[in-house]
């Protein structure tokens, strides 16, 4: 249960501040390994409400998750770089 609440887009509060919650919530589900699908489209479902019921657009979300998953996947590759 959440109670939906975090910064809400009309504040006056700067963009990337607003945004931090999401990001921060967003990097368990990207991090999550394949076999845990289900659990991962639940977080997102979850994450994509809250940020709906705070104003903002699912667009916001979707570049966050978007992003994030970019950077993980440059991560795993530097990774198996090195281990080569």
């Amino acid at each position: 249960m959440t109670t939906d609440t975090t910064i809400n887009n009309k504040s006056c509060h700067p963009k990337e501040q607003k945004l931090l919650a999401y990001k921060n919530w967003i990097h368990r589900p990207v991090t999550l390994p394949p076999s845990e699908e289900n659990a991962k489209n639940k977080e997102l479902n979850t994450i994509t409400n809250i940020t709906l019921n705070n104003g903002y657009r699912k667009e916001d979300i979707t570049h966050l998750y978007n992003k994030l998953t970019r950077k993980t996947g440059n991560l795993d590759n530097k990774d198996k770089k090195r281990t080569k």
